[in-house]
């Protein structure tokens, strides 16, 4: 497979600005989710990968339901790396 194959999945959270000090964002309301998906050739609907996924926009974030949502990304065989970065917002 292509090194070049990447997901990215953006998680945003209720609550303030995410400096480590303020503690995780564990079992807060997830806001949104943006999904970016590159690779060349191929194109791979949003639907597609929140299907994958084991959050959702309104849930409560869990970083095991995110993990387990990048292994089955990893599992479809599309793609070489997927990453989930969290962003808190104001509420």
């Amino acid at each position: 497979m292509n090194a070049g194959h990447l997901i990215l999945v953006f998680l945003v959270v209720g609550a303030s600005f995410f400096p480590p000090l303020l503690g995780s964002p564990e079992g807060k309301r997830i806001q949104s989710i943006i999904i970016e998906v590159s690779r060349p050739g191929l194109v791979v609907s949003e639907s597609y990968v929140s299907q994958n996924l084991q959050v959702e926009e309104g849930g409560k974030y869990s970083a095991n339901a995110v993990n387990r949502s990048i292994k089955n990304l990893m599992d479809t065989g599309l793609f070489s790396n997927a990453l989930a970065f969290v962003e808190q917002s104001e509420d």
